[in-house]
């Protein structure tokens, strides 16, 4: 499966692949354990979690493979509080466009939208 900067990705169906690689998930220790859960296999370029995979793992952060950070204060909200967040993107590459909407889902299952303010 060739993927931004090779072509020794794994096929995965939530990359949205076809198919789901035998190799998902088919190594003998964690990703963490190994020290490849900030490393690759596939497409979309989301890190090895969990059961490690097998086969070339890529660097995350390079052009081809964006960073999108979100943070959110972390307290108990009540009504009438400021809710302080904020979104760093690095790397996009020159011929990427990032159109930002944020959305957070509220324990009573509200939704409150946040439009960009620059």
């Amino acid at each position: 499966m060739s993927g931004p900067p090779g072509d020794y990705y794994l096929s995965c169906e939530t990359a949205g692949q076809a198919e789901d690689s035998p190799c998902i998930d088919a190594g003998s220790d964690t990703a963490e354990a190994l020290g490849l859960d900030e490393l690759t296999t596939r497409t979309d370029c989301v890190p090895d979690s969990g059961v490690v995979d097998m086969g070339y793992h890529y660097p995350l952060g390079s052009d081809e493979c964006p960073s999108i950070d979100c943070l959110l204060n972390d307290e108990l909200f009540f009504p009438g509080d400021e809710l302080v967040s904020s979104v760093g993107i690095s790397n996009p590459g020159p011929d990427v466009t990032v159109d930002l909407y944020v959305a957070f889902v509220m324990p009573d299952g509200a939704i409150l939208c946040v439009s960009p303010t620059d």
